[in-house]
């Protein structure tokens, strides 16, 4: 032991004099008290041999602790070692004087596809850092080898809340997923309500719809579920045959992509869920055979769901597969928990049943890194917003099913509660038709109605009231009467029933929500000037502030969007990740814009804004250093209903041959026409948006015809400044004052615009008390 100890102190000496502390005293004689989710990285804590030669990896150990009390089991995870596998083990802690110990055992399974582990132990000691974080060393030991290095210590506020007055499920209750086996007369008596009826006909109809046996949407559980629903709330056992007969042609016929395979994890975890919906509300009508049979099959998908693999997998922490398939492997699992063991297929991961506790740490551990990684501060996701819808689809069903069964909330404290408020500031109503977001990512499409439908279930309080007046006014009575069910998927209509606050008064989103939304860790700054109709004004645009790879990711970091007076002005064309199709300074022989960073940021209460960013493009031996800055006027001083203005500056290498032809891009859906240095757009609704370049004072304006409308470019020079207006009939004269390019400063109507040092100035805020 004093060998240990003599390399435990070494390492903790050197790594104080790593970050800056070579002398190391004690912070406290009694230590702050240990609290919240702590990670714990191991460097080089696992191994195992690769061409005869060991290759060490590192392993996160997560604990959750309250007041030194630790949950005394831990789980790892270790992406390098087997990025599919969670290692199960215990912890205790140990208080020391002035520094704490954790004595960890941990079995390390080497494959997702064996329960053949290997016992590792560790015993750590850390200290708390300067920044109250923790830093130590570890020893330990794993397939008899010796193991030693250093630890460093992240602790988050726990996210893991217990709900309250929550009471355990007890053996083969059901219905458990949605609402509870008590919640069925709550339920009954919300079908009674006018909206209850309404959503109850939207089922029955839905139910009529044709069942994919193969494709994209494999929706033959969810017509089982919604027949089994229907059979639980009328007690009607012929309904729970029906249910029961299109669950097994749902898993008898299902086929992949080309209707002859077997459905690939993507398709398979949609299926998974909906026949996981339909076990749940036939179970009291099933008999326990069918209740058997259905239990068998679905702790085979819970486990291979988990273990993931086969054609197109991606376990990357941001990728939508992995948290589709997750979250459906989590849902079969909570779906069977707790029935008796003989239910359970007779193999190494069910013996004993306990195993079901590590299919469903799976599950979680995973929906909880992609929530981490691949959603922003606001909700916004990195693949974009169809793949993040798709991924909220699953993982939101999961999210409310795990507080069902589990009774912890491990939604409201994380980034996933940012969804439905960053879909509020997006979205934007259509007469007679659904809502529109101006999306960004591949397919162009951003959140249904069922983001609602299932997200109220899990939203925390303070963002109710505004999510049920845009419920009622998007979806729901006042507006499209699709209350976020799709045609194709019955099972819909169960959460948009459950899920709908009819306790909570509906309240406009600006009582709520500023009209200036960032999602600060992905780069979107959204501004927005109302919440009213269809003639609202959303701005946007969005940086990629901090690109991850592993998912879908597309070249549009710069790219903005602006649609107003019920006219996309600004809008992404149609791409499956053509630089040329997004809004941006387009290099054609250069590497799109990946990524971009914030460098100035102003906002007004009326939801005007500056945001100004730059970016870095390198080509050999060149560098091309770009900046953009885009703002936003809601003000009305002008005598319009907006302006927009954006300037673009290249510095470094302009003339490499690579870097020299820049083309200033915009797709729009109306018609263009072009005079000179502007643009104008006319709506056959009588509203128009003109464009006028400061900058480059010899720019060249040119239009593309396109299937969506047109394709605005300008060329001309390195530089770029535009300041665009929009209205309904008519503007304001557009005038440049001093035309010396990019420093020139335009009039529109009572407001003057300029661009000075690194960012966009409006003359009302200036000279005014609003934060520009």
């Amino acid at each position: 032991m004093p060998f240990k100890k003599f390399y435990l102190q070494s390492f903790l000496f050197l790594g104080l004099l790593f970050i800056g502390g070579a002398r190391h005293e004690p912070r406290q004689k009694e230590l702050q008290p240990l609290s919240g989710n702590i990670t714990l990285q191991l460097r080089n804590a696992v191994w195992r041999l690769l061409e005869e030669e060991p290759i060490y990896q590192d392993i996160y150990l997560d604990l959750d602790c309250h007041q030194n009390e630790c949950d005394s089991d831990i789980y790892g995870w270790s992406p390098k070692y087997n990025q599919d596998v969670e290692h199960q083990g215990k912890v205790r802690v140990i208080p020391q004087n002035n520094y704490f110990t954790f004595e960890i055992e941990l079995d390390v399974r080497p494959s997702p596809f064996s329960m053949d582990s290997n016992r590792a132990t560790y015993s750590i000691d850390v200290i708390y850092d300067q920044n109250n974080q923790l830093l130590g060393s570890y020893s330990g030991r794993l397939n008899n080898r010796f193991l030693l290095g250093p630890v460093t210590g992240k602790i988050n506020d726990n996210y893991i809340l217990k709900i309250e007055n929550y009471q355990p499920i007890e053996s083969q209750e059901h219905p458990r997923l949605i609402f509870r086996k008590f919640d069925i007369e709550d339920i009954k008596n919300k079908i009674n309500t006018p909206i209850g009826q309404a959503i109850l006909t939207r089922l029955k109809n839905s139910l009529n719809g044709e069942i994919f046996y193969s494709g994209y949407g494999l929706n033959g559980g969810s017509h089982g579920a919604g027949y089994c629903f229907l059979a639980l709330i009328n007690d009607d056992l012929s309904l729970a045959q029906q249910g029961w007969n299109t669950v097994q042609d749902a898993i008898a016929l299902s086929r992949g992509l080309d209707g002859q395979s077997k459905p690939r994890i993507l398709e398979r975890a949609g299926l998974v869920i909906g026949v996981a919906l339909a076990y749940d509300h036939c179970y009291p009508l099933w008999n326990e055979n069918q209740q058997q049979e259905m239990t068998k099959w679905l702790a085979q998908q819970a486990l291979e769901l988990s273990q993931g693999g086969g054609s197109g997998w991606n376990n990357s922490t941001v990728s939508n597969w992995n948290v589709r398939a997750r979250s459906a492997a989590g849902i079969a699992a909570l779906a069977i928990k707790n029935e008796p063991d003989h239910f359970f297929p007779d193999n190494e991961f069910y013996q004993p049943e306990n195993h079901l506790h590590l299919i469903l740490a799976t599950a979680q551990r995973n929906v909880s890194r992609y929530i981490n990684t691949a959603l922003g501060d606001g909700g916004f996701g990195i693949e974009g917003d169809a793949y993040t819808s798709h991924s909220a689809n699953q993982m939101l069903p999961f999210l409310q099913a795990y507080g069902n069964v589990m009774g912890k909330d491990i939604a409201t404290q994380t980034h996933a509660n940012q969804l439905i408020p960053n879909s509020m500031m997006r979205m934007i109503p259509r007469e007679n038709d659904s809502p529109i977001t101006p999306a960004y990512g591949r397919h162009r499409h951003g959140a249904s109605g069922f983001l609602f439908a299932s997200g109220l279930g899990i939203l925390s309080e303070d963002f109710l009231p505004s999510a049920r007046w845009i419920y009622d006014r998007y979806f729901a009575m006042e507006g499209d009467l699709t209350f976020g069910i799709s045609s194709s998927y019955p099972d819909q209509a169960i959460y948009a029933l459950a899920n709908y606050p009819h306790n909570v008064s509906p309240q406009p989103p600006q009582s709520f929500l500023p009209r200036v939304f960032v999602d600060h860790i992905r780069g979107l700054y959204v501004f927005r000037n109302q919440w009213q109709n269809q003639d609202d004004t959303v701005a946007s645009i969005y940086l990629n502030a901090n690109p991850v790879r592993g998912g879908w990711l597309f070249p549009e970091a710069t790219s903005f969007r602006l649609r107003g007076l019920g006219v996309n002005w600004a809008m992404a064309a149609p791409s499956e990740g053509e630089r040329e199709r997004e809004n941006i300074v387009y290099l054609p022989n250069a590497s799109g814009w990946r990524g971009s960073q914030m460098i100035h940021f102003a906002e007004a209460e009326d939801g005007s804004g500056v945001v100004s960013m730059v970016s870095q493009n390198r080509s050999e031996n060149a560098q091309l250093e770009y900046l953009r800055s885009f703002g936003v006027d809601y003000s009305k001083v002008s005598g319009a209903d907006g302006i927009f203005a954006i300037a673009d500056i290249f510095r470094g290498d302009v003339n490499d041959p690579n870097f020299q032809e820049k083309v200033w891009t915009m797709h729009t859906e109306g018609d263009v026409t072009i005079e000179g240095n502007s643009f104008t757009i006319r709506d056959d609704s009588g509203s128009i948006f003109r464009g006028v370049f400061a900058a480059p004072l010899d720019v060249v304006i040119t239009e593309e015809k396109t299937d969506y409308g047109s394709k605005i470019m300008a060329t001309g020079g390195h530089q770029f400044l535009v300041v665009m207006a929009m209205g309904e009939g008519s503007l304001p004269p557009m005038e440049i004052v001093n035309p010396v390019g990019i420093n020139s400063t335009v009039r529109v109507g009572g407001q003057e615009i300029s661009f000075r040092g690194d960012r966009i100035l409006f003359s009302h805020y200036s000279s005014s008390s609003n934060k520009l």
